[in-house]
């Protein structure tokens, strides 16, 4: 049975439920607990209250990090970004609001000063400076605020305000920039790392729905999405970036 299938079985039995026939059953029993689930390239993360449960799809293992921290790490808009030299930058939201952690390969912690009390639901990294784009306060107000974390200095620096507040939900690397899309807005905005500004993509989606960006060969593919899951009505868009233009890529997922 495939890691995958592992998962889809998971989330679909009650939590009091066991099921020892499994051919990995620590990995189903960590993610019944675990509120939130991040993959790179070859991991899977899974944040809970306090720990880190981590699945190295080369290597098929699985490592189970306990840590004490101020507050937890779960809760919605908590984002894991993985950084050079194998650490991870950790961003706690509710009910951890501005709690920021790095880890090191070893899992020793560093804390970070806090960004204060804001979800940033959309977190990338980019020429060593993990950067978080608008978000909401705790009172679920949308915000146009946003902030970079600069690893050189160990730092947070404000970012200019975002066109129009919105809980950002999703970021890829375009060109040198930095492309974001919003769960609300039907615009895409670029932001220019090198002239520290925003400005608007032409682009208008179909629909108030969550999007998902994905750079791939040079070209960034859209996903509309809606409830947490794929549209599969909905057609995906392509952008080349040597053209820079969209065009509709394929009529389903």
């Amino acid at each position: 049975m495939g890691v995958g299938q592992s998962f889809k079985s998971c989330i679909n039995k009650p939590a009091y439920q066991k099921d020892r026939s499994k051919r990995r059953p620590k990995l189903m029993q960590a993610h019944r607990d675990y509120a939130n689930t991040f993959n790179t390239k070859t991991s899977l993360y899974l944040l809970s209250e306090n720990s880190l449960f981590i699945y190295n799809t080369e290597s098929d293992s699985e490592q189970n990090i306990k840590w004490e921290i101020p507050s937890p790490l779960s809760g919605v808009g908590s984002s894991i970004v993985e950084l050079p030299n194998g650490k991870l930058f950790c961003f706690g939201n509710y009910p951890a609001l501005g709690v920021s952690l790095i880890i090191d390969k070893n899992f020793s912690i560093q804390h970070l000063a806090s960004s204060s009390n804001i979800v940033f639901s959309s977190v990338i990294y980019f020429k060593n400076n993990v950067y978080c784009f608008g978000g909401q306060d705790f009172k679920d107000n949308k915000l146009t605020l946003s902030r970079r974390f600069d690893l050189n200095v160990n730092r947070w620096f404000y970012l200019p305000p975002m066109p129009i507040a919105d809980c950002y939900c999703n970021c890829a690397i375009f060109d040198g920039n930095i492309l974001i899309s919003g769960a609300v807005s039907r615009n895409l905005l670029l932001y220019s790392v090198y002239l520290n500004s925003f400005s608007y993509i032409p682009y208008e989606f179909e629909e108030y729905n969550r999007k998902i960006l994905v750079n791939a060969e040079r070209r960034l593919y859209l996903i509309e999405c809606k409830n947490g899951s794929i549209y599969e009505s909905k057609i995906g868009s392509c952008m080349d970036c040597r053209l820079n233009n969209w065009f509709k890529s394929f009529p389903s997922i």
